[in-house]
């Protein structure tokens, strides 16, 4: 049997770009938690992801096409062209692949650029400090 109608619900596209984005190494990806974040907005927050669907005329889900609107913080030191148009492409290809619907327009605002923390696990960087304070005590007093 191949008729009856398609439904997809609009969650699954704001998860193919929650997706997305996890994945894009440039962007500073962190969600509103909780209910109070959510009504009266979290200043931590850094991404946020709405849609504009539109059905086709019939019950092919391939007639179908989506628009997003995407807020979101970049990396320090990205060039932002580059991310964003990198970001496009992919959540473009993989709306296409995995619904069938067409991306019409992915509007983008970078709304802050985060400068990425040190990772403390960073061997090198232990590695220079442990030899900087080896140094410093090597050092005769006077």
């Amino acid at each position: 049997m191949s008729d009856g109608k398609t439904i997809i619900y609009d969650e699954v596209f704001v998860t193919l770009a929650r997706i997305v984005l996890e994945s894009a190494e440039e962007v500073c990806y962190q969600e509103k938690k909780g209910n109070f974040a959510q009504l009266f907005g979290d200043k931590n927050t850094r991404t946020g992801i709405l849609i504009r669907r539109k059905d086709g005329d019939d019950d092919l889900v391939e007639s179908g096409s989506v628009s997003y609107e995407i807020k979101l913080s970049i990396l320090y030191g990205v060039s932002i062209p580059e991310a964003l148009r990198k970001i496009r492409e992919v959540l473009a290809a993989e709306v296409k692949n995995i619904t069938g619907f067409n991306v019409e327009t992915v509007d983008i605002t970078v709304e802050r650029i985060v400068r990425q923390e040190p990772d403390e696990n960073d061997d090198s960087k232990n590695e220079d400090s442990k030899n900087e304070d080896a140094q410093a005590s090597s050092v005769p007093e006077e």
